[in-house]
C-alpha cells in the first residue's frame, strides 16, 4: 500500500474510534438515566436504550399497488368483540393535544392495528408504545423499533445476545424496563394523502396507515438485526457494548448468505461481511419462518447498495403481492394490508415469541366422486370450497387448480372453485380427476372420480310399513 494510502487509513481508523467512544459514551450515559430499575434487578451494562438511528423505517412507493387487499389472520376476522387478547398492547399518543388529536381517524386505525397484533403472539406483559405524530423525512412514512434491548437475564435462550425489551418482558414475565416503553414509534404528519380507513380498498392516491402501524409495530416486536454497513465495512452489535464483549442481537443468530453460511460467523468489522450485506442473496434460515414459507429459507432485502433503515431489517422484494408483503421496505399507494403473513409470524416465533396461531395450510375434505349419463352435461358440478377447511393464514381467498384429468374425454373444467363436467359426446367411461388449492403460503391437493355410463341402476328400497 503506498505510503499516503497508508496515512489516510491511519487517519479514518483514529476518527473511527474517537466517534465510536464518543457514541458509546453518550449512549451509555442515556441508557442509564432512563434505566428504572435498580442496580440489584439489572446491571446497566446488560440493558442498553437505543436511539433514533436504531429505528427501522417504511419506505412510501410513489407507484400504484396491483396488489390483492390482504385481509387481518383469520383468528381475528373470527374474533368475538369481547374475545380476551393474548397480549395487551398500550398506546401512549406523546403530545396528543397538539398532535395525535387533530387527527382522530389516525388513532381509530392505529388501534384497529393494535387490535390485529395483540391475537398474533402472547405476552403477560403489557407491551407499551411510545407513538409520535411529527415529520419525518421526505419519503419516509413511519419508523419503529424497540425501546431498548437486553442481555443475560434468566430463561433467555441465548445467551450474550441483546433481546428486543417486549420479547425479553414475555420471555420472562416480567417488566424488566419498569415505567419507559418497551417500542416508540413514529408516523409521519406531513403527508396529507393518508388512508385512515380500515376497509379493503385503499384509494390508488393515498397510503393505508393502519398498514403503516402493523408494519412498525412488527420491527418495535424485534424484526430488526444488529448488521450494519460503513463505506465497504460490515458490522454487528452495539457500541455501547463495546470495547468487550460486542454482542448480537437474537435476530442475528437466524440470518446466513446464499451458500448458507451464518453471517456471525464472518469477521466483525470486516469488508468480507460488508460484502455479503449487500450481496442480494441474504436469508432468514429459522425452522419456524422456513415451515411457513413453504420449507424455503426466507429471503431478505439485501440490495446491492446498503440503505440504512431498510437492509437487511425487511423482507425480500419477491414477497411482493403475496400474503407475507408487509414486512416489505416500503409501501404502495392504495396497498391495503391487514396481516403480519406467516412468514413474519415464523420469524418472531424463531427469535422466542410465542403465539396461539399456528400456521395450517388449507386442507381439502374428502371430494364426492361424479356420476353422469352419456351426453348429460353438469356445470357448477362440484364447488371445492365447499370441500375446503381454510388455512390460519395467507390469502382468505385461495387459488384453486386443476392439475390433471386421466381422460380429457372427460370434459372437466375449472373456474374459480367451480368445476363443471361436458364430457365428450356418446362417450362412456371413467376419470380420475387431481385438484389443488393453495393460500399463497401453504397448499394440498386431492382427487375425485367422474364416471360416465349408458344408464343408471337404483337399487329398489323395501317398502317400510308404518
Amino acid at each position: 500500500m503506498p505510503a499516503k494510502s497508508r496515512k489516510t487509513a491511519h487517519i479514518v481508523s483514529l476518527m473511527t474510534c474517537l466517534l465510536l467512544s464518543m457514541v458509546v459514551t453518550s449512549w451509555a450515559q442515556h441508557a442509564q438515566a432512563q434505566n428504572t430499575l435498580s442496580p440489584s434487578e439489572i446491571k446497566n451494562t446488560d440493558s442498553l436504550t437505543l436511539t433514533s438511528a436504531d429505528l427501522v423505517r417504511l419506505i412510501a412507493d410513489d407507484q400504484v399497488s396491483q396488489s390483492q387487499p390482504v385481509p387481518p389472520p383469520p383468528n381475528f376476522s373470527r374474533r368475538q368483540p369481547n374475545a380476551a387478547a393474548s397480549a395487551t398492547i398500550v398506546i401512549n399518543y406523546i403530545d396528543a393535544p397538539s398532535t395525535w388529536d387533530l387527527a382522530p381517524q389516525a388513532k381509530t386505525a392505529f388501534q384497529f392495528a393494535v387490535d390485529i397484533w395483540e391475537t398474533q403472539i402472547d405476552s403477560p406483559v403489557n407491551i407499551v408504545v411510545d407513538a409520535y405524530w411529527i415529520p419525518l423525512s421526505t419519503g419516509v412514512l413511519g419508523s419503529s423499533g424497540p425501546y431498548s434491548v437486553i442481555r443475560n437475564q434468566a430463561g433467555f435462550p441465548q445467551t450474550a445476545t441483546w433481546y428486543p425489551i417486549a420479547l425479553a418482558n414475555a420471555i420472562t414475565g416480567t417488566d424488566l424496563n419498569g415505567s419507559s416503553p418497551e417500542i416508540v414509534a413514529q408516523f409521519n404528519s406531513s403527508y396529507l394523502n393518508w388512508y385512515f380507513g380500515t376497509g379493503a380498498i385503499t384509494p390508488s392516491t393515498d397510503y393505508n396507515f393502519a398498514s403503516v402501524v402493523l408494519h412498525e409495530l412488527g420491527h418495535g416486536l424485534g424484526f430488526v438485526g444488529s448488521m450494519n454497513k460503513a463505506l465497504t465495512v460490515g458490522e454487528w452489535g452495539y457500541p455501547a457494548s463495546l470495547p468487550l464483549p460486542v454482542n448480537s442481537f437474537i435476530y442475528d443468530h437466524s440470518t446466513e448468505n446464499g451458500a448458507g453460511q451464518g453471517l456471525l460467523s464472518f469477521p466483525n468489522f470486516s469488508t468480507v461481511l460488508g460484502d455479503q450485506l449487500t450481496s442480494e442473496a441474504l436469508y432468514f434460515n429459522g425452522p419456524k419462518a422456513v415451515a411457513a414459507n413453504g420449507g424455503n429459507r426466507v429471503a431478505l432485502y439485501a440490495p446491492s447498495v446498503w440503505r440504512s433503515g431498510s437492509s437487511y431489517s425487511h423482507l425480500a422484494e419477491s414477497f411482493n403481492g403475496t400474503p407475507n408483503a408487509l414486512m416489505t421496505y416500503s409501501l404502495s399507494r392504495g396497498e391495503t394490508n391487514y396481516s403480519p403473513g406467516p412468514v413474519m409470524l415464523g420469524i418472531l416465533q424463531d427469535m422466542g415469541w410465542t403465539s396461539s396461531l399456528v400456521y395450517q395450510p388449507p386442507t381439502f375434505l374428502t371430494l364426492p366422486g361424479q356420476l353422469l349419463l352419456m351426453n348429460e352435461s353438469r356445470p357448477d358440478a362440484l364447488n371445492l370450497a365447499a370441500y375446503t377447511k381454510p388455512g390460519t393464514g395467507g390469502s382468505s381467498n385461495p387459488t384453486y387448480s386443476l392439475t390433471h384429468t386421466s381422460n380429457p374425454n372427460a370434459g372437466v373444467t375449472l373456474s374459480g372453485s367451480m368445476i363443471s363436467i361436458a364430457p365428450a359426446p356418446n362417450w362412456v367411461g371413467s376419470a380420475t380427476v387431481e385438484v389443488s388449492v393453495t393460500d399463497g403460503v401453504g397448499s394440498d391437493s386431492a382427487s375425485f372420480n367422474v364416471v360416465v355410463a349408458e344408464q343408471l341402476f337404483f337399487l329398489n328400497l323395501p317398502v317400510i310399513a308404518r
